[in-house]
């Protein structure tokens, strides 16, 4: 395929060009998601919907919602399922979209995503694959050309609506001083160091805390979410894991720090980045305004130049783009002993120079092709299988490469493999409960894939269970940050992730090293 052919090549959707759109363009707090689940809630019996999420937590949230008006829904997320036989609608997260299903509403939200260089690829697999007569996209107005764009060339039909705040978003005169943060205020920052400080800091003024990073299970963080709005905890600590997906009603939004790391290096918080976390102050129905302010001067400037602008369109070539299955089959025929890693290597250069699309960040798939491929006897797993096991939420670089091949083995084996078990316990570290829900995670993931070699599902659900609780107890003591190294417990301002006896013992082992040498 040359890159700058038309996407019908890439996406062979026969239902291009009949379908309705309706893009619902605005900012946080704009009733963006109130107007597609109108059309989900007014659904006829013989009609089905879906509802496509970023995460897990807005598809449970949405769920719910849907649950609470007496509409069977179907709940579908990588590492769980909760089918309602009578279910005419469908809440998932936005990689989980079954392209084969037709629909007669079908709802894309956070649309803006499509330009996440991980990501992305969902976004884009669901605007040109979702099979439905109408079609609702939800996002920032940062799509609205891409959108144009996309129904000019495709031939479905566009209605755009441009949606306002409910409450006015307005920034404080001065900054806000951590000492001068009240009840109701959700202090952002952008690491879980951070979050543990902080904490730790308002605690120690007299506040009670709840707190939300990334790292923290889904569960632990909808349940601090509850403590906030039902005013069990005066102040949220939390790095931008809120941006999307929680309903908090806090009428003040405070940014603490003015950079935030990115993979690579530490920059400056993107602008509309502190957009959609401001955005989170004001919640209609709670407030009659929102504020937002940053904890000194230079964070304050900041926030008020990106509140003052708008954010930049995004156009073609932008979307970002996975290996497809119609291109995946069609290379396995010309050339069928091709290993993960050629075949992804072979996507980058094929969507190289496309006038529509940019290749996904595939960094991280090739790090797990990079296992993938070195376990025998994973080339007799059918092509398809082995990109679908390359989305399978394992971190190999960070620690999850055993968890990972020993998964993969027990497929090729054929050998049941059983729950891992929770640690939870009054001696276990919050790092190794997270660390251990991951591990969990990934073993529900692998089950609802195959379940015959992953079938402890019951016992893998409780322990994850058993983790959160554990964690959520640590929560209500005060998360402690711990050294990497002997265990010991470091202090909260600290920096380093080992502590001052560690590190001088480190010291002697290179000098004694060089000295050797």
């Amino acid at each position: 395929m040359a890159g700058d052919r038309h996407w019908s090549h890439i996406f062979p959707n026969p239902q291009l060009g009949s379908r309705h759109i309706e893009a619902y363009l605005g900012p946080t707090n704009s009733g963006k998601t109130y107007q597609a689940l109108q059309a989900l809630k007014s659904l006829k019996a013989h009609e089905r919907g879906v509802y496509l999420a970023p995460l897990r937590l807005l598809a449970i949230e949405v769920c719910e919602e849907l649950r609470s008006q007496g509409i069977a829904v179907s709940l579908i997320t990588g590492e769980e399922r909760d089918i309602d036989p009578q279910a005419r609608v469908v809440c998932s997260t936005i990689e989980m979209l079954n392209a084969n299903q037709h629909y007669s509403v079908g709802v894309i939200d956070e649309m803006q995503m499509i330009a996440d260089t991980q990501r992305g690829w969902a976004w884009t697999q669901a605007l040109f694959e979702i099979s439905a007569d109408r079609m609702f996209v939800l996002g920032s107005p940062s799509v609205e050309s891409l959108m144009k764009d996309f129904a000019e060339t495709s031939g479905d039909t566009l209605t755009l609506h441009h949606t306002q705040r409910f409450t006015p978003l307005q920034m404080k005169p001065q900054p806000i001083a951590p000492k001068s943060v009240t009840k109701g205020t959700i202090f952002v920052v952008f690491s879980r160091n951070s979050v543990i400080r902080w904490g730790e800091y308002f605690r120690a003024s007299g506040h009670s805390v709840a707190q939300i990073y990334g790292a923290m299970p889904p569960e632990v963080r909808r349940e601090e979410a509850r403590r906030f709005r039902a005013g069990e905890a005066d102040i949220l600590v939390a790095t931008d894991a809120v941006a999307m997906g929680l309903n908090l009603p806090a009428h003040t939004v405070v940014i603490g720090e003015s950079e935030k790391y990115n993979g690579q290096t530490s920059t400056a918080v993107p602008k509309p980045l502190v957009r959609q976390i401001a955005g989170r102050a004001g919640r209609y129905g709670h407030h009659d305004a929102g504020f937002a302010a940053g904890s000194d001067s230079v964070i304050h400037r900041h926030m008020q130049s990106a509140l003052n602008g708008q954010d930049e369109q995004f156009t073609f070539p932008l979307p970002n783009i996975a290996p497809t299955r119609g291109w995946v089959a069609n290379a396995m025929e010309l050339a069928p002993e091709t290993t993960v890693r050629e075949l992804l290597t072979a996507w980058q250069q094929t969507v190289k120079g496309s006038r529509w699309f940019r290749c996904v960040d595939l960094s991280e798939m090739l790090d797990k092709a990079h296992v993938l491929d070195g376990i025998e006897g994973s080339d007799q797993l059918p092509m398809a299988e082995r990109l679908q096991i390359l989305t399978a939420p394992a971190d190999v670089r960070a620690g999850q490469t055993h968890h990972f091949r020993t998964m993969v083995a027990a497929i090729l084996e054929n050998h049941p493999l059983t729950s891992p078990a929770s640690g939870a316990g009054p001696h276990a570290r919050s790092e190794d409960l997270e660390s251990t829900y991951k591990h969990l995670s990934l073993y529900c993931w692998f089950h609802y894939r195959y379940p015959k070699a992953f079938p402890e599902i019951g016992k893998a659900a409780t322990e994850r269970t058993k983790c959160v609780n554990q964690l959520i107890a640590h929560i209500r003591q005060g998360l402690k940050r711990h050294c990497k190294s002997c265990g010991k417990v470091l202090p909260a301002k600290g920096v380093f992730g080992i502590c001052e006896s560690c590190h001088q013992a480190q010291r002697r082992q290179r000098q004694w090293d060089r000295d050797d040498y």
